[in-house]
């Protein structure tokens, strides 16, 4: 799923930040993100708790502790799993790569010739986050130079890391797309009645191979991983307030109101009504 709601955010340069806060009673839906990729550069910084973090063209999840940054370059398919029903917390920025004044740095991390390391912890993960918030605060507090306080300090990030050798040439050539090509797949298809075997027959892929394909790379079956992206797709549409619930439902690709009902309750601990209901619309 391609995400670009952080351009809401900008304000005069294209830089933004967003602090989160998910205590355990909070949905569940936070244990199993969404794929998605942004056009931005992300750093996250775990402040509380623990989670995973999955990455296109990695085998295995990432585990992601309290005090972790994590590095995630422009357009890489990914998303983060919390412990479920466990407080969590995090920061997350996103900025365009056309802020560095170094283009050959920053044209490699865009076309994914060079990594960064997914994780940072101990002294290099305090290094960032010190910078990082240096950022941030220049960008709450506004004022004149704000935006090149910014800068400098982003610039810094980027200084620091190729300083200490910690951006390489990216060793993930046999990367496809998987996981891009499946979520624009739904995002086109998830009002319709799809199965595995559609978007297998999209891909030319066997049934068989495209299920182990998918297990492997989204951490889910297939029907599982749909009927979270319908309970997301859901949610915006409950805090707009327009519709009524049971048209909803239909909007998302539930062909039942009760099916629609007990799917949301399974993923976000709460009825769609009362989601609604907590949000004040």
């Amino acid at each position: 799923m391609f995400d670009d709601h952080f351009k809401k955010r900008y304000k005069t340069i294209p830089f933004a930040y967003v602090s989160n806060d998910y205590e355990k009673e909070d949905n569940r839906l936070h244990g199993n993100r969404i794929f998605h990729h942004h056009k931005e550069f992300e750093i996250l910084i775990i402040r509380k708790g623990r989670a995973e973090l999955r990455i296109e063209g990695e085998s295995e999840a990432l585990p992601l502790s309290e005090g972790d940054v994590v590095l995630i370059p422009p357009l890489l398919p990914h998303c983060y799993s919390k412990e479920v029903l466990a407080p969590f917390s995090h920061d997350c920025v996103c900025f365009d790569l056309s802020l560095l004044a170094d283009r050959a740095l920053a044209e490699g991390l865009e076309n994914g010739t060079l990594r960064p390391p997914a994780v940072l912890s101990g002294e290099a993960a305090s290094k960032v986050y010190a910078l990082v918030r240096a950022a941030v605060d220049a960008c709450r507090e506004g004022g004149k130079g704000w935006e090149l306080e910014t800068v400098a300090r982003l610039s810094l990030v980027f200084s620091y890391l190729l300083r200490e050798g910690k951006i390489e040439a990216s060793t993930l050539t046999a990367r496809d797309g998987f996981c891009a090509r499946v979520s624009e797949i739904l995002s086109q298809y998830y009002t319709e009645a799809i199965s595995s075997s559609f978007v297998a027959a999209k891909l030319y892929m066997s049934h068989a191979y495209f299920c182990r394909r998918f297990r492997a790379a989204f951490g889910l079956r297939f029907m599982e991983y749909l009927a979270m992206y319908r309970v997301e797709k859901s949610k915006a549409l409950l805090r707009d307030g327009t519709l009524p619930i049971s048209e909803i439902a239909l909007a998302v690709g539930f062909h039942s109101f009760s099916h629609f009902t007990k799917t949301f309750k399974a993923y976000a601990c709460n009825t769609p009504s009362a989601y609604r209901a907590r949000r004040g619309v």
